[in-house]
C-alpha cells in the first residue's frame, strides 16, 4: 500500500518537471538539461547523420583527374552538390528547430555551424558565409568561432576566391589564441587554397601538417597521394616516391593505386641510365598484368615520355599512338597523346602532320587544361598554314590541267569519275563489312580506318576489333569528328581542301578566308569561266573549276599570291622559320612583281633578312620599299623617323620600364591601372615602338572590364592601325577567336547562368572614370558631336589635362566615359563642374541623361552581370550622399 502513494508522489513530480521545462525561456538546471537532451539526441545528431551521409554520397560520387593534383575535398561538381538541395533544406530545418525551440540548449552553437554547412553543401556559398560570420559575431573568441571561419575560408575557396582565403589564413595562423585542435584543418584548408594559386611549396608543407586530420585509409590514402603529387611538381624525387609508395602499400581505389605505380615509374633521374632502364622494365611489367588492360593508354603514354627524354623520337612516337590505340574511351588521355604526337612532328618539323594531330588535341582537351589557349592558337597558325599550302598546290595544278589538250583533260576526268564510283563502292563493302561484324559478333577489321593500328595486336592477347562496343565507338567517333571520308592517300586534307576550294570558288559567299581574295578587285560572283560547249552535263562538276578564261586563271594567279603571301608571313611571325619564310617571300616577289600587295611582302623580306644575317638583302629590299611605295604604312614604318628605336636611348628605356609595369598589372588583374599607365604612356610616348603592344594591351583589358564588342572594337584598331607589326598578327587571331565565340554564344543563347553575380565593392582610392548616361533613345543621338562638346569642355574648363573620352555600350544602353581620374573625390568634383556648366549642357541637346562617377572593377561588373539597375542602387548608396 506505501508503494502505491510513493510511485503516484514520483510521477507528479516528473509530471511537474515536464511542465516546468515546457517554458523553452525558463533557465532553470532541469529545464538546460532537459532541453540540450532533446536538442543533442532528437534533432543534432540526426541531422548531423544525414550531413555526413550526404557528404559521403558526394566523395563517392567523385571522379578524379589523375592528370591534375587531386582536391583536397573531393565533393564531385557543383552541379552534384547542388541536387542536394532538398536534403540539405531539411538538416536546416533541424538546426532551425534548436535554435528556435531550445534557446538554452548548450547545442544553439552547434546547430548555427550545422545550418552554415548545409548551405555550404547545397552550394549556396553566400547564405554559407552570412551563416558563418554571424557565428564569429555571436560567440567570437571561442572554439567555433574559429571553425566557422575556416568554413569560410572553405567556401572561398568553392568561390574561387583565393585571394580572399588567403587573407583570412594570414590572420588565422598570426592569432595566438587559435585552438591547437582546429590546427590540422587550417593546414587542410590552406592547402587546399595554395595547391589552386600554384604555390606548391607552401601546399606541401601545409598537407604534411594536414595528415594528422586524414580519417580513415582512404583520406589518408589520397592526402599521401596529393603530397606525392606535389613533391613531384616541386622536383624533389625522394619525396615524390616515397608518399606513392606509401600510397601503393595501403588498400585505396584501384585507379589511385594504379596511377600511384606510374607516378613511382615516372620520378626517375634521368641523368642515371639505371634509373632510366629500371622504370622502362617497371612500365613494361605493368602491361604484363591483365588487370591494367583498361590502362594500357596511360602505360604507352608513360613508356613515351621517357623515349622522348632520351631522344628516341621514333620510339617516342610508336609508344604514343600505341597509347591512343589503346585507348578506351580516355578523351583527357587520347588529348595528352595526340599533343605529344604534335609536339614531336613539330619539333622535326613536319607541319603537316603537326597540324593534324594539334587539331585533334585541341578537339579532346578541355578549356581549362593548362596552355589550352597557346595550344588552340599553335593549332590555329598551323591549320592556316596547311590551307594556304594546300590552296597554292590546287591552284597550280588547276592552272596546268587548263593548259592541256581537250582530250588529255576529258581522260583525267574519266579517271576521276572511275575513282570516284570505286571508293564509294569500297566505302559501302565497308559498311555491309562492319553490320556483319557487329551481327555476328566475329572478328572485323575495317579496311580503310585510319585509327586501326598498325600491328592490331593487343598486350593480353586477342585483336582490338574483338571488343564490338570498341569498334562501333571508334566508328562512330571516325564519322562525328570526319564525316564520310574517301579511301584515298591524304583524306586528312580533304576538310581543309575543300574549304580552301570553297573560299576560293566564291562557294563560301562573302567570306575569304582572309579579306584578300579579291585584292585586284575581280569579283568572283560575276567571274566568267568559258568552259567548252562539248562537256557532257554529267562531267561539267568536274570542269567547273578549270580555269579556261584568262579572267578565271588571273584570279587564279591572285588567289596563289595571297597564299604565298600569307605563307611566307606565319612562317616568320608564328613558327620564326626564317629560311622557309624568305624561300616564299621570294617565289613571291618573283613570280608577282606587280602585285598590289608587293609593298607588304618587301616589308617581311627585309624582316627575314635581318633575322637571317643577309645585310644587303635586308638593305635591298628596304632601300626598294621606301622608294618605290613612301606612302604604304610598311614604308612608313620602316622609316628613318620610325626605325630610331636604340635601346641606348633614355626615353626607350623609360617607355619599355612603362609597358613592363603595365604588363605586370595586367598579370595580377589591375585592370584599371593597366589603362592608367597605358594613358600615361600615350600622354609621355606616344608613337613609340611599343606603341603597338601597349594598344594590344588595352583592347584585352577591355575584353575583361568592358563588353566583347568594345574589345573586338580596340582589336579592329589594332590590325588596321599597325598593320604590319606582330601584335597585329596576334589582334588578327584573337579577333577570330572572339568572333567564333559570339557565333557560339547565339547559338546556346537559351541557357542561362545560375552563377551567383559578384556583388559591387566600394573602392574609392582606386582609379575612376566619370560617367554621362545618354537616353535610351536610338538614331536620334549624334554620339560622336556629345564626345567632341565635352572634349571642347575640357580644353576650356580643365586646361593641361589629358583625360580620353571614350564610350560603352552596357545594358542595353550608351555611356560616354572620361578617364581616368586618381581617385574617387577627384572624379566627383569633376562631376561637379559639369554639372555646373548649365550652358554647356544645354549645348549636349540631351533630353535626360544621368551623372555617375565609378571605378573600373564595379563598371566591369555593371557590364558583365548586364546590372544598370543594381549599378544606381550601389551609387545612390556610396557615391551620391
Amino acid at each position: 500500500m506505501l508503494r502505491q502513494p510513493i510511485v503516484r508522489i514520483f510521477s507528479l513530480i516528473l509530471i511537474t518537471a515536464s511542465l516546468v521545462a515546457c517554458d523553452k525561456n525558463r533557465n532553470t538546471f532541469m529545464n538546460r538539461n532537459y532541453q540540450n537532451m532533446v536538442a543533442r539526441f532528437n534533432v543534432y545528431f540526426n541531422g548531423n547523420e544525414r550531413l555526413d551521409d550526404a557528404v559521403k554520397g558526394l566523395e563517392k560520387s567523385h571522379k578524379d583527374d589523375y592528370k591534375q593534383i587531386l582536391e583536397v575535398y573531393p565533393y564531385a561538381t557543383e552541379e552534384s552538390r547542388k541536387s542536394l538541395s532538398g536534403k540539405m533544406d531539411e538538416i536546416i530545418k533541424k538546426a532551425s528547430k534548436i535554435i528556435a525551440d531550445r534557446p538554452l540548449s548548450k547545442w544553439v552553437d552547434d546547430a548555427w555551424l550545422l545550418q552554415g554547412k548545409a548551405y555550404f553543401f547545397k552550394a549556396d556559398y553566400f547564405a554559407a558565409i552570412e551563416n558563418f560570420q554571424y557565428i564569429n559575431s555571436k560567440y567570437k573568441g571561442t572554439p567555433i568561432s574559429y571553425e566557422a571561419t575556416l568554413w569560410i575560408i572553405k567556401s572561398y575557396v568553392f568561390l574561387n576566391k583565393s585571394g580572399e582565403a588567403e587573407a583570412i589564413i594570414g590572420l588565422m595562423n598570426n592569432d595566438s589564441k587559435f585552438p591547437e585542435k582546429l590546427k590540422p584543418f587550417l593546414s587542410e584548408i590552406s592547402a587546399a587554397v595554395y595547391i589552386r594559386q600554384g604555390k606548391y611549396k607552401l601546399a606541401a608543407e601545409n598537407m604534411e601538417k594536414a595528415l594528422a586530420r586524414a580519417k580513415g585509409s582512404a583520406q589518408r590514402a589520397r592526402y599521401h597521394y596529393i603530397l606525392g603529387q606535389l613533391y613531384d611538381k616541386l622536383g624533389v624525387r625522394d619525396k615524390a616516391r616515397e608518399h606513392f609508395k606509401t600510397v601503393t602499400k595501403g588498400a585505396p581505389p584501384y585507379e589511385m593505386a594504379f596511377n600511384a605505380k606510374v607516378n613511382l615509374a615516372r620520378n626517375y633521374n634521368p641523368q642515371d641510365k639505371g634509373e632510366v632502364r629500371a622504370a622502362r622494365r617497371y612500365l613494361k611489367s605493368m602491361l604484363r598484368d591483365d588487370k591494367n588492360i583498361n590502362f594500357y593508354d596511360q602505360i604507352y603514354y608513360e613508356l613515351g615520355v621517357i623515349e622522348k627524354r632520351e631522344n628516341n623520337p621514333e620510339q617516342a612516337l610508336a609508344d604514343f599512338k600505341a597509347s591512343n590505340n589503346h585507348n578506351k574511351g580516355n578523351a583527357d588521355q587520347k588529348a595528352l597523346s595526340y599533343l605529344a604526337i604534335a609536339d614531336i612532328y613539330f619539333a622535326q618539323p613536319k607541319y603537316d602532320q603537326a597540324q593534324l594531330y594539334y587539331d585533334s588535341a585541341v578537339n579532346y582537351l578541355k578549356p581549362e587544361f593548362e596552355n589550352y589557349d597557346k595550344l588552340k592558337a599553335k593549332q590555329e597558325v598551323l591549320t592556316d598554314l596547311i590551307k594556304n599550302l594546300i590552296l597554292i598546290q590546287r591552284e597550280d595544278s588547276l592552272l596546268k590541267v587548263a593548259k592541256l589538250p581537250m582530250k588529255e583533260i576529258d581522260r583525267l576526268v574519266d579517271k576521276a569519275i572511275e575513282n570516284e564510283k570505286e571508293q564509294e563502292r569500297l566505302r559501302k563493302e565497308q559498311e555491309e563489312e562492319l553490320k556483319r561484324q557487329q551481327a555476328n559478333r566475329g572478328n572485323p577489321m575495317m579496311p580503310g580506318n585510319p585509327f586501326q593500328p598498325t600491328v592490331p595486336v593487343i598486350a593480353g592477347g586477342g585483336f582490338y576489333f574483338d571488343d564490338q562496343a570498341n569498334v562501333a565507338r571508334g566508328y562512330t567517333e571516325f564519322l562525328n569528328r570526319w564525316g564520310r571520308r574517301k579511301n584515298v592517300d591524304n583524306w586528312q586534307f580533304k576538310s581543309i581542301a575543300d574549304e580552301s576550294q570553297a573560299i576560293n570558288t566564291g562557294e563560301n559567299k562573302g567570306d575569304d578566308g582572309n579579306g584578300q581574295d579579291n585584292a585586284k578587285g575581280d569579283d568572283n560572283k560575276g567571274q566568267e569561266n568559258e568552259l567548252p560547249d562539248s562537256i557532257a552535263p554529267e562531267k561539267a562538276l568536274y570542269y567547273k573549276d578549270i580555269p579556261f578564261s584568262a579572267q578565271a586563271q588571273s584570279s587564279s594567279q591572285n588567289r596563289i599570291a595571297e597564299a604565298m603571301l600569307n605563307v611566307g608571313e606565319i612562317y616568320y611571325e608564328a613558327l620564326k622559320e626564317f629560311q622557309e619564310s624568305q624561300s616564299y617571300l621570294n617565289q613571291y616577289l618573283t613570280r608577282f612583281p606587280k602585285h598590289e600587295q608587293k609593298p607588304k611582302a618587301l616589308y617581311y623580306s627585309y624582316k627575314v633578312a635581318t633575322e637571317l644575317g643577309d645585310a644587303a638583302q635586308a638593305d635591298k629590299s628596304k632601300a626598294e620599299l621606301l622608294s618605290k611605295y613612301p606612302e604604304s604604312s610598311y614604308a612608313k614604318y620602316l622609316s628613318e623617323s620610325s626605325v630610331k628605336q636604340v635601346e641606348e636611348n633614355p626615353e626607350n628605356k623609360a617607355v619599355s620600364a612603362l609597358y613592363q609595369k603595365a604588363y605586370s598589372a595586367h598579370q595580377q588583374k589591375a585592370f584599371a591601372e593597366v589603362l592608367s599607365l597605358k594613358a600615361q604612356n600615350d600622354k609621355q610616348y606616344f608613337g613609340s615602338y611599343l606603341q603597338p603592344k601597349f594598344e594590344l594591351l588595352e583592347a584585352v583589358v577591355y575584353g575583361e572590364i568592358d563588353s566583347t564588342e568594345r574589345c573586338i572594337k580596340e582589336l579592329e584598331n589594332v590590325t588596321l592601325t599597325y598593320a604590319s607589326t606582330p601584335e597585329a598578327l596576334t589582334a588578327t587571331r584573337m579577333l577570330n577567336a572572339y568572333k567564333k565565340k559570339l557565333a557560339e554564344d547565339k547559338m546556346s543563347s537559351g541557357s542561362d547562368s545560375t552563377a551567383k553575380k559578384q556583388s559591387y565593392q566600394f573602392n574609392p582610392n582606386s582609379k575612376h572614370y566619370f560617367m554621362l548616361l545618354l537616353p535610351a533613345v536610338k538614331g536620334k543621338l549624334n554620339l560622336n558631336n556629345v564626345k567632341a562638346k565635352i572634349s571642347d569642355f575640357n580644353a576650356k574648363q580643365k586646361a593641361g589635362t589629358s583625360y580620353a573620352i571614350d564610350d560603352l555600350f552596357a545594358s542595353s544602353r550608351q555611356f560616354v566615359l572620361v578617364k581616368e581620374f586618381s581617385d574617387a573625390e577627384e572624379a566627383k568634383a569633376y562631376l561637379s563642374l559639369f554639372q555646373s556648366d548649365k550652358a554647356f549642357l544645354e549645348s549636349l541637346g540631351l533630353p535626360e541623361y544621368e551623372l555617375f562617377v565609378m571605378d573600373a572593377q564595379n563598371v566591369g561588373l555593371m557590364v558583365v552581370n548586364s546590372d544598370l539597375e543594381g549599378f544606381k542602387s550601389f551609387y545612390k548608396n556610396y557615391y551620391s550622399k
